[in-house]
């Protein structure tokens, strides 16, 4: 079932990730014809049905299953990525921290918020709840970066510099954040207690 369902606008919706049955409805009902995942193993998951109902699917996992995966994401232009082909229909895992990043980039690009329009919508929706604060920082930092109107988002020296400083975190025990709804950042293996340096 997905949770923290919003619609955006007429063309992008934004929530948790959808299950098989829930492409359907996603597809049927609202008349979906773009999937962007954030999460790869839920993207994984829905490939199949995706194809099955001729609905365009963009897996851009923002995890740890590569370390430039953010920057990756960010090569992408957001207006291009969810407009194109749409309505469209863009989730992470919670649906709260990758895609919360996502839609506040959407809104300071297309919409012309500003940065703490489009972080206040995204905290509404549990953005940065559960999640290291070091990925919520740098977060916030490519949000403000994307809601300057003389830089592209794509550009930015300080968002690289940022991913290039988030390599060097150390990150907690996810099994002590038991209960928090703990959503993945770039670069984190969750499977084991381990640091970017050492791969």
């Amino acid at each position: 079932m997905i949770t923290r369902f919003k619609q955006v606008d007429k063309n992008v919706f934004r929530g948790s990730a959808p299950n098989i049955e829930d492409v359907v409805i996603l597809n049927k009902k609202i008349g979906i014809k773009k999937i962007i995942s954030l999460d790869a193993r839920a993207g994984n998951h829905i490939n199949r049905v995706c194809k099955l109902l001729n609905i365009q699917h963009e897996n851009i996992a923002i995890d740890g299953s590569q370390k430039h995966s953010l920057i990756n994401f960010l090569h992408h232009d957001i207006e291009k990525l969810l407009l194109d082909g749409s309505p469209s229909y863009i989730h992470c895992h919670y649906g709260k921290d990758r895609t919360g990043l996502a839609v506040a980039l959407y809104r300071c690009k297309h919409d012309g918020w500003s940065a703490e329009k489009a972080l206040k919508e995204a905290h509404s929706l549990g953005f940065g709840l559960g999640v290291d604060p070091k990925i919520v920082e740098l977060y916030v930092k490519i949000i403000h970066a994307a809601a300057k109107k003389d830089k592209d988002v794509n550009d930015a020296s300080d968002i690289v510099d940022a991913c290039h400083d988030l390599e060097q975190l150390q990150y907690a025990d996810p099994a002590t954040s038991a209960g928090i709804g703990l959503s993945w950042g770039p670069f984190h293996d969750y499977r084991i207690k381990r640091y970017p340096d050492n791969d």
